[in-house]
């Protein structure tokens, strides 16, 4: 049998071309130097067929032979894991060819993702996976390495299963550690390479790792808080963000940012640092960058706290024009210039198109919900906690969802949606209906649960319990955007309120444009 081997002479064209671009062998091939797991799947198949012919002759379901295809599913089963660990989890996996160890990866992560019979795996095996090939000079290797060992954690051993949801199980625990202690300390090494003079690391690996990073704080923070080394991610985040020409790495470093800056013990004073850093960067970028950070800057002047504000401005009815609240960091007359000047350029440049319009256009409602134009048409808000409501219900408004889920999405969530993608691809959808823990931690990136955490905040209260403590599962912001998604009624109905207009193929590519653009980061 062949094996595929690194051969010098092997032609590198490959008809076996994923649609992400990635080269990759069929999986039968993978299987074929294995005589046992040869033998077994053609048994398997005969006894099948066997069972078939049996079905139709006989109704008695006792001569059948299900109990022989169980026993061969599951020897089956075991032999193709070990022998697809045998190419990525060894020490000596250097003699295959990295399309052959790219396409044991990707049958690994069908496994785990179809919750296959043994697609459990011991700490030492995933992490000798990551070990092999944290250094590979094939970026996809590389890449789908990390993504197995983040989702042997979030799709197979964090699951909520386990009788006291305050209680995990060792091996919960073993690979929490290993995700924290090795993984992300790898991470963290990485990212600070990058920032020097004498980096070699390619954009894509660096956008990997990023997405990596904001994987981790999003599917561990809860629990284990990340190690307390927030401000510092957020220092080495903002180097990269500001030396970076690449719109990829400056989305995937913009969503990180806004991520740990929400996560952050020090919420205000984390939210004020960040949007003058934010700020900054803004004036001195492109229409496109400038559009996506304005996204990050609109989610954080969703969440600051400016119930003082709102107090002085009760008592003394004076107010910061053009805006009534205002970041202390940022000058509410420059923002306003500056957002004015953009909307300009965006007219007059020939490089965007009414898609980008439409984008600014909901950065600046939010901003203006958030702010409280001075000049507003609206009765100025006397009571904080309806403050709070009317800018919920501004970005309820502004329809943020990428997916036909009937969630309201924040800008934090829009922004974080790329790194979701990547690490479970395809396969979001199934994760969310599947795992609990997986859609909880989606759901608290909604806008209601935003909301909920920023009034938490304000009032010193709990932002958030255990995710796995059930008072989470079943709390307001968690059911609110539960019963969001799930009423599906209503969201049809808003859905088909245009069901029966023809629209043009232009204008259809124009309005799809921000979601693919979206993705594309992914």
């Amino acid at each position: 049998m062949t094996r595929y081997f690194k051969d010098p002479n092997t032609n590198p064209t490959s008809n076996n071309i994923r649609k992400q671009g990635r080269k990759l062998l069929s999986v039968d091939k993978v299987y074929q130097d294995s005589d046992e797991i040869l033998e077994l799947t053609e048994r398997l198949t005969q006894l099948k067929k066997e069972a078939s012919l049996t079905s139709r002759r006989d109704d008695d379901p006792f001569t059948s032979n299900a109990a022989d295809i169980a026993s061969v599913t599951n020897k089956l089963s075991k032999l193709k894991r070990d022998h697809l660990l045998k190419s990525v989890a060894n020490e000596n996996t250097k003699d295959y060819s990295s399309e052959f160890q790219l396409t044991v990866l990707r049958e690994l992560l069908t496994i785990l993702f179809d919750r296959q019979p043994h697609a459990e795996f011991s700490e030492r095996e995933v992490k000798q996976v990551f070990n092999n090939f944290k250094n590979s000079k094939n970026d996809d290797l590389y890449d789908d390495s990390l993504r197995f060992v983040l989702l042997t954690y979030v799709v197979n051993k964090n699951d909520i299963k386990f009788p006291n949801p305050l209680e995990k199980p060792k091996d919960v625990i073993d690979f929490e550690d290993l995700v924290l202690d090795t993984i992300l300390a790898s991470i963290r090494k990485n990212l600070q390479r990058y920032n020097s003079d004498s980096t070699t690391t390619s954009a894509a690996r660096l956008t990997t790792d990023i997405k990596a990073l904001i994987s981790i704080y999003l599917y561990t923070w809860y629990d284990s808080k990340a190690d307390n080394k927030i401000e510092s991610d957020i220092s080495v985040l903002f180097e990269i963000l500001e030396n970076t020409n690449d719109d990829v790495i400056l989305q995937t470093s913009l969503a990180a940012i806004t991520l740990l800056t929400f996560y952050s013990e020090n919420w205000f004073d984390a939210i004020e640092s960040s949007a003058l850093k934010l700020f900054e960067i803004f004036q001195n970028r492109s229409l496109q960058d400038k559009l996506v950070i304005g996204q990050a800057l609109a989610f954080l002047y969703s969440i600051y706290d400016y119930s003082e504000q709102h107090a002085d401005l009760i008592t003394s009815k004076e107010n910061s024009v053009p805006y009534l609240f205002n970041i202390p960091t940022i000058d509410n007359g420059q923002l306003h210039y500056e957002l004015s000047q953009l909307a300009t350029d965006l007219r007059l440049s020939t490089e965007t198109d009414y898609t980008d319009d439409h984008l600014l256009e909901k950065i600046e409602s939010s901003i203006n919900a958030s702010l409280v134009r001075a000049d507003s048409s609206e009765p100025h808000p006397n009571d904080y906690d309806r403050y709070e409501q009317q800018v919920l219900d501004n970005i309820n408004s502004l329809n943020l969802g990428l997916r036909r889920d009937g969630i309201n999405y924040s800008w934090l969530q829009v922004l974080v949606y790329p790194s979701l993608i990547w690490l479970f691809e395809s396969r979001l959808s199934t994760e969310l209906q599947r795992s609990t823990f997986v859609s909880n931690v989606y759901y608290s990136l909604s806008a209601y649960s935003v909301s909920w955490s920023r009034t938490n905040q304000r009032l010193k209260l709990f932002r958030y319990t255990h995710i796995n403590d059930p008072k989470f599962v079943k709390s307001a912001h968690i059911d609110q955007a539960r019963r969001n998604s799930n009423s599906s009624d209503e969201y049809e109905r808003h859905s088909d309120k245009h069901r029966h207009r023809r629209t043009s193929p232009k204008t259809m590519k124009k309005v799809s444009k921000l979601e693919k653009n979206l993705l594309s980061f992914a």
